[in-house]
């Protein structure tokens, strides 16, 4: 069962990559947080997923962890691509906002305001338990490691999530509301009229 898993997890995590890691400054984008922190997330992510794809590749064998983190990283890979393919023109790096944009609420941001920054905490989840059931033998600093990487990445993401959502009430005002009343950030659950 480990090269069906390996192939498995490499395929959905390529087109994650593929979608995820479009790190182009694009025009008309600004920062939603300091430089400093969108460039150390940049290197945490990068070096975490190069460190997950190792991983992978060199498991001597697969448990019901890693068929649970496939799932997680499959759901949260269908999440991006879904919201990215949606966006369009519209897309930005996590880090940043398009200055002139338009409110997206079809497609999946019909069910959820934050389907990249939600799939990419699905995707840090899955590569996380990957790494910890991997690792859960090692030295301390191992772990304090992937903690790190992990204490900064999920955080960060929803943090953002935060400020766009900000951004996005400054430029539409009520428009914004309305939308943020009927549709929760993370979980694809309608709220209560």
């Amino acid at each position: 069962m480990l090269l069906p898993y390996q192939i498995a997890t490499l395929l959905v995590f390529l087109v994650f990559a593929f979608y995820v890691f479009d790190i182009r400054a694009k025009q008309g984008m600004a920062p939603l947080v300091a430089g400093f922190w969108t460039t150390a997330m940049k290197l945490i992510a990068g070096a975490t997923m190069a460190w997950f794809v190792w991983v992978v590749i060199v498991k001597p064998g697969v448990e019901v962890a890693d068929w649970i983190a496939l799932g997680l990283i499959a759901l949260g890979t269908a999440s991006v691509v879904a919201a990215k393919v949606t966006l369009g023109r519209f897309h930005t790096w996590a880090g940043y906002h398009k200055v002139e944009t338009q409110l997206v609420t079809h497609g999946i941001y019909s069910r959820i305001r934050h389907p990249l920054y939600t799939g990419a905490i699905l995707v840090e989840i899955g590569v996380g338990i990957v790494l910890f059931s991997y690792y859960r033998d090692a030295a301390p600093l191992v772990l304090a490691m992937i903690a790190a990487a992990f204490l900064y990445m999920i955080p960060f993401n929803i943090i953002l999530a935060g400020r766009e959502t900000e951004k996005m009430r400054e430029k539409f005002g009520p428009v914004m509301d309305d939308y943020t009343s009927r549709v929760r950030a993370f979980f694809p659950i309608r709220k209560r009229a």
